[in-house]
């Protein structure tokens, strides 16, 4: 066994449930592999050392962040108007290699850090971002100071700025590096004609049938107390704590449905209390905004 710094990257297939349902077992199969050899090539040809599949998962290193940076956006780019997203996380620290893994701090951290990433996003950590080159690092926002899952150090976390437009709703470039960041974000929901806010001094707002709840949905479908949203570490955060599960669609994907699980809010989107319905009265529609 040995020590080293590297680059833990992690890349996973988004909803790969959903693509079989929508798709049929052969072509999702071919979509989904496709996916996963064309994250290995790019991967490869960014200087990158493939350590292992794991399910629909690539898990592989980097010597350097600008190399990882680059794969992360390749990988992206490459699935632009295909039916199979990515999500991916990488971070740059030390690690132990035994018998061609890796094993570690950074493994455990770039995991984490993978896993808050949604569909089509690229997530690190700002001890990623400072071993970054100038131009790489001025394309990376940070999002928020928070303690990962299993982890006691807080980390703060930045996102990969690889497909951006002036119509995005939500344009919150990084702080400089080492500051202290707080980035002023609110969550703005219309239902029907009321419009509720979620932001610093309202941090958590109720769904459901009953009257009590902040924003009242009348459909035998919705539980009295469907679901919660709260503002944690800069984050949104939609839990479910219904029988018949909440639909969310995020900007253009498919929606996704949970049940008694936790989805975070990101971008533009669409709530649907226990069914979905395209363009539905009943949808709550939702978007992150910048506060003054």
């Amino acid at each position: 066994m040995k020590n080293k710094s590297l680059v833990i990257f992690f890349s996973d297939v988004v909803g790969s449930t959903s693509i079989y349902e929508q798709h049929g077992n052969y072509l999702a199969l071919q979509l989904i592999s496709g996916c996963i050899k064309g994250m290995i090539t790019d991967v490869e040809q960014n200087n990158g050392t493939l350590i292992k599949t794991i399910g629909d998962e690539v898990m592989a290193c980097f010597p350097d962040a600008n190399c990882a940076f680059q794969a992360a956006v390749s990988i992206q780019l490459r699935q632009q108007g295909l039916p199979v997203s990515v999500r991916i996380g990488f971070h740059y620290g030390e690690v132990i290699e035994k018998d061609n893994d890796y094993f570690g701090n950074a493994v455990n951290v770039a995991a984490r850090i993978a896993s808050r990433a949604t569909a089509n996003e690229i997530m690190t950590t700002e001890q990623t971002v400072l071993c970054l080159s100038e131009d790489k690092r001025s394309n990376t926002r940070f999002l928020s100071d928070s303690t990962v899952k299993g982890k006691n150090e807080v980390l703060s976390i930045y996102e990969v700025l690889w497909n951006t437009s002036p119509d995005d709703d939500l344009t919150i470039m990084s702080a400089p590096l080492g500051e202290n960041k707080q980035p002023q974000c609110g969550l703005e929901l219309l239902y029907q004609q009321s419009i509720f806010q979620l932001n610093a001094t309202h941090l958590c707002l109720s769904v459901g049938r009953s009257a009590d709840n902040e924003i009242v949905i009348n459909d035998e479908l919705a539980s009295r107390k469907h679901a919660k949203i709260e503002l944690k570490n800069s984050r949104f955060i939609l839990t479910d704590t219904s029988s018949n599960g909440t639909y969310v669609v995020i900007g253009d994907n498919e929606p996704i449905k949970i049940v008694r699980d936790s989805i975070e809010l990101v971008g533009t989107g669409q709530i649907e209390l226990g069914r979905y319905t395209p363009e539905s009265v009943q949808s709550i529609l939702y978007r992150r905004v910048r506060m003054l």
